[in-house]
């Protein structure tokens, strides 16, 4: 068996806005926000239900303890909280 070829290896464009995860069927979002809380730092994961962000979240939290973590369905926030 051969490697495939770098070259023709497909790659998935990530969803640019929250609304396009919506779109693709992936409306919640975990963010890890920055140390002052102004803005979001990066976007941990975007998932499709909520007990799967739920689960994503906690994991979150004991990777970056200390951090504010947060779990959004477009602008509603589902849930909250430092690790």
């Amino acid at each position: 068996m051969t490697d495939p070829d770098p070259d023709k290896a497909s790659v998935l464009p990530l969803a640019d806005s929250g609304q396009d995860a919506e779109d693709a069927g992936l409306p919640f979002q975990v963010e890890l926000w920055d140390a002052d809380r102004i803005q979001v730092e990066r976007v941990l994961a975007r998932a499709a239900s909520s007990v799967l962000a739920q689960a994503i979240f906690s994991a979150a939290k004991r990777e970056y303890p200390g951090r504010h973590i947060c779990v959004r369905r477009g602008t509603h926030v589902v849930v909250e909280g430092s690790g």
